[in-house]
């Protein structure tokens, strides 16, 4: 996913919306799941360029998908002469399986 403030500078927060759709059942009760911040392949800086992540996230009950709200912010000088990344992962929790490696990652630039 691709993300700008060049085209309006003067905003200093807008919301990305990461889509995630489970692969298998709808259950009749909310299931968590976590995105981990990928800091080894990840420029951004939690708080400067991101709010941090939610501890979990949820899929609501009898549904097969939900956009979780990535918050970026432009507050940090430096974005007018250099670009950051950040990069997420879902990550096994007692609801979820990650058995789709190449679908469990995403980044925005």
């Amino acid at each position: 996913m691709l993300y700008t403030f060049a085209y309006t500078p003067a905003r200093g927060i807008d919301t990305q919306y990461v889509p995630v759709r489970i692969s298998g059942r709808r259950q009749n009760t909310a299931q968590k799941f976590i995105l981990q911040v990928m800091a080894d392949s990840s420029t951004a800086q939690a708080g400067v360029h991101y709010k941090a992540l939610d501890e979990y996230y949820a899929i609501p009950a009898n549904k097969g998908d939900t956009n979780v709200p990535i918050i970026i912010y432009n507050k940090d000088p430096g974005l007018e002469n250099k670009s950051v990344m950040l990069r997420f992962k879902l990550v096994v929790t007692s609801d979820f399986d990650v058995n789709l490696p190449t679908l469990i990652t995403k980044a925005i630039a």
